[in-house]
């Protein structure tokens, strides 16, 4: 005990010499670099041990594997001769273009802006902490769910993602039956890992903030389900008219009788506007005048953008209960929305297709749409290109439960109740089969950014900083592990792994952790340093270093996982970086 107490104060120096080390890496030129969450910036890779750096001798130093596997011990000479591989880890990151969910409108991922709130995998808004970017030459992955728009990511960017039971011989329903049967656990996998089929997820948007009144030309307007419900007609119909500013037109077809008089009548009420109704042919025609108001066509396009492409659901609407919420989207639906069992004598009336269909030509409308009607708890499916509208997208909603959700009162009209689900549905979210994966070649800038809560919907939900690292651009070579074990007859029950240094420490690690490890025996070209852990460590990119064990000399498969050196002295378990997971 006197020999591990006198290691601990000595760990404890180390650590406090680098502390002073590290002390004034917090300037404003440090904020923006390529950090793990919590850490500091250094020139100099960290040496930290036990105060023990043990001699090596090529000749006689060996690596034994014990415990749930056939033992075996391995020379120096052994490892060299096993596949070499280089790795150089610092973050990852998604191309240029890729849209951020945020609670306002989505952003490009090189628009987003420290301070910005961008939606977690837990349905809320996160503050950005950090901005990142950096030239790439390679391949990206892209990805394209059957629900979502498609993402393109590097490699190695980490995906939330359920595996999909294989179901050999079964129909996709039953294959997600499978899938799903007993509640099955979401795991990280870099984007090279994911398969078609696996589903990616996707919250419900799970924030409130509630306005009141807005301020019009001095004048208030109360923010309740009349004003949600023209603001949705606007949105999705709504146009400036002739006489300038002064004027805004609505069109509605020969069935919209009773929803022109329900927008008519609250039109007066909110504005005191003068509102007439046109008809022209099968098509009728609402025309707003002489607000009392002033300027109410420039107060709408303020709120809701100028043009068909450019229209978006204004923050306070997004972002307010339910009922003002489905108010809104009610009429964004009457607006410019289709629904089959509406329309008299349509073929549809009688067939399998229960759906809503709204059309837009706006991105930013598109992306919350889908967002509002996940908070609503519908799963929106986006279709871009429908039809003949080759530059638009069409937000549908499928299925019967789902269309009541929004629509209640039509459910005396709805006279098929099909089922076609493709997607699974939990308290928390929705799980979205991933239909397409494909390589594409690209150069050029790719970023990522550093929020509160370390995940992101982009669209669906991924990790944000993959910062592995405080030394930046660490080249280290050595044997994968996934190559390593190839070599070795573990038996079917192991769970975890401890990792012996020649120094007295130990580590453990879960077998899931090991995917990406590797045992490192070069750095930056050249056999690794005493002091870094010569002749063997073993490098896992995305737990804290602690995690890694230097001076290797023996490996021990284990049934179940049990604490290693510093574990038993109040770390965490596991390390991940990711989570913060410093202390028990």
């Amino acid at each position: 005990m006197k020999e591990l107490d006198k290691l601990n104060t000595q760990f404890i120096k180390s650590k406090e010499k680098i502390a002073k080390i590290f002390k004034d890496k917090h300037s404003p030129e440090n904020k923006d670099k390529r950090l793990t969450p919590g850490q500091y910036l250094t020139e100099k890779f960290p040496v930290l041990d036990l105060g023990i750096q043990p001699d090596f001798n090529p000749k006689t130093w060996k690596l034994e594997v014990t415990g749930e596997v056939e033992s075996k011990t391995f020379t120096y000479e052994d490892i060299l001769k096993m596949p070499k591989t280089n790795i150089t880890k610092d973050f990852t990151c998604l191309s240029s273009g890729t849209l951020i969910f945020t609670d306002k409108q989505p952003k490009k991922i090189e628009d987003i802006k420290i301070g910005d709130r961008i939606i977690g995998k837990d349905g809320k808004p996160h503050k950005v902490k950090n901005l990142f970017s950096k030239e790439y030459n390679g391949k990206l992955i892209k990805i394209k769910s059957g629900y979502l728009p498609e993402t393109t990511v590097t490699p190695d960017h980490k995906i939330f993602v359920i595996r999909a039971h294989p179901g050999v011989g079964k129909s996709k329903s039953r294959r997600r039956k499978l899938t799903f049967a007993n509640d099955p656990i979401p795991i990280w996998i870099e984007a090279s890992k994911v398969h078609k089929g696996d589903y990616v997820f996707f919250p419900k948007y799970n924030y409130f903030k509630k306005f009141k009144n807005l301020n019009c030309n001095g004048h208030k307007i109360k923010i309740d389900k009349k004003l949600a419900y023209i603001l949705g007609w606007y949105v999705s119909d709504g146009s400036k008219g002739s006489s300038g500013d002064r004027v805004v037109a609505f069109s509605l077809n020969e069935c919209q009788k009773k929803e022109g008089q329900k927008l008519k009548e609250n039109l007066e009420l909110i504005f005191g506007a003068k509102v007439s109704i046109y008809e022209r042919g099968k098509a009728n025609y609402i025309t707003v005048t002489s607000s009392k108001v002033d300027l109410l066509a420039k107060f709408l396009k303020n709120l809701c953008g100028k043009s068909a492409e450019f229209k978006y659901i204004p923050d306070f609407i997004l972002n307010s209960d339910l009922e003002i919420l489905r108010e809104f989207l009610i009429g964004l639906l009457e607006g410019d929305g289709y629904c089959p069992w509406k329309i008299k004598n349509h073929r549809s009336k009688n067939s399998r297709e229960n759906f809503i269909d709204i059309t837009t030509l706006s991105t930013s409308l598109a992306y919350q749409m889908i967002m509002a009607f996940s908070k609503i708890g519908v799963p929106a499916y986006l279709v871009n290109h429908p039809g003949s509208v080759r530059d638009a997208y069409s937000v549908r909603v499928h299925s019967f439960e789902q269309i009541i959700k929004l629509l209640p009162e039509e459910i005396e009209k709805i006279k098929i109740k099909i089922n076609r689900n493709r997607y699974w549905e939990n308290e928390k979210g929705f799980y979205y089969p991933i239909n397409k994966i494909e390589e594409i070649p690209y150069s050029g800038k790719v970023y990522d950014i550093t929020a509160e809560g370390f995940t992101m919907l982009s669209p669906f939900v991924t990790l944000d900083c993959v910062t592995h690292w405080t030394k930046l651009d660490v080249k280290w070579s050595g044997v994968l592990w996934k190559d390593f074990i190839k070599y070795l007859n573990i038996k079917p029950n192991v769970k975890a792994v401890m990792f012996y240094g020649a120094d007295g420490y130990s580590t453990n690690d879960i077998i899931e952790d090991l995917d990406n490890a590797m045992l490192a025996y070069e750095l930056e070209g050249k056999p690794i340093p005493r002091e870094h852990g010569w002749p063997l460590r073993i490098i896992i990119p995305h737990l804290y270093a602690w995690k890694g064990s230097k001076f290797l000399n023996k490996i021990e498969f284990m049934k179940e996982n049990r604490p290693g050196f510093w574990e038993v002295r109040g770390y965490h378990i596991r390390g991940d970086i990711y989570k913060e997971e410093r202390y028990s």
